[in-house]
């Protein structure tokens, strides 16, 4: 009796053993899933989704603190919700691509009477159009002052003529990623695959017109495409927690025709 008594304590040890080794592994690779769900600009596309995902990160959050206070700690549950965190985090990835490439399915579709993105009209009817890849998932800053973050190595913008034009140019006004060891910011313009110009895009917001090539022009979409030569995060900087890779700060772009 003693012995079976003994070999049941030992089983529960066991058991409460292997539920107390907190699952890191399963909760970095669940968080990094996250956070490819947003630079997929999920909160952009299928904001649903990502919600979804972060209430799990927070419930993952929680669950853990409380493990921590614990006497006794049991991380089973733990483990439950990082598998839950990535299995959302991969469906809000996933859907946002999906979502993004139907995007640019319908933008070749639909005409945009546009030649001009300022982030404070941005979500005019078929203003998302304009933006193609490569931005913030949403405006950011005060209202009448907002501003929109080019991300990444490239990012892409259209516009749409409906005549064929003589000559015209691109104006903006932006302002470059700063911090530790970044250094001068270069803004590399194409027009509809025509390498335009690269310009010095200094450490203060300013506007900035280019003379563009007639040639290059088409009637209907006209694609933009922005390469920086400096873009990071501000956590890889060590000045917050943002994880997108930062290049050029936005308040407008316009495509001046004549």
């Amino acid at each position: 009796m003693k012995k079976t008594i003994l070999s049941f304590a030992l089983l529960g040890l066991i058991l409460l053993a292997g539920c107390s080794q907190l699952p890191q592994e399963q909760i970095d690779a669940a968080r990094a899933s996250l956070e490819n769900a947003k630079a997929s600009e999920a909160g952009k596309y299928v904001p649903e989704a990502l919600k979804a995902a972060l209430q799990k990160n927070e419930e993952l959050t929680a669950e853990l603190a409380n493990q921590e206070d614990s006497l006794f700690k049991s991380y089973g549950r733990a483990e439950e919700i990082a598998k839950e965190l990535l299995d959302a985090s991969l469906k809000a990835d996933e859907d946002a691509r999906q979502a993004k490439e139907n995007g640019r399915i319908e933008a070749q579709k639909v005409p945009i009477p546009k030649t001009e993105l300022n982030p404070n009209q941005l979500w005019e009817p078929q203003a998302k159009y304009l933006l193609l890849s490569g931005w913030s998932a949403s405006p950011e800053g005060e209202l009448g002052q907002k501003y929109v973050w080019a991300v990444g190595e490239r990012s892409s913008v259209q516009f749409w003529l409906d005549k064929s034009t003589m000559s015209g140019r691109l104006e903006f006004t932006a302002f470059p990623v700063t911090g530790p060891g970044i250094g001068e910011q270069k803004l590399e313009v194409w027009l509809n695959g025509q390498r335009v110009e690269q310009v010095v895009i200094e450490p203060r917001e300013r506007p900035y017109v280019m003379e563009l090539p007639a040639a290059a022009f088409k009637v209907g979409k006209n694609q933009f495409d922005l390469v920086p030569t400096v873009f990071a995060s501000p956590k890889d900087m060590g000045t917050g927690a943002d994880v997108r890779k930062l290049s050029v700060l936005f308040k407008r772009i316009a495509l001046v025709t004549n």
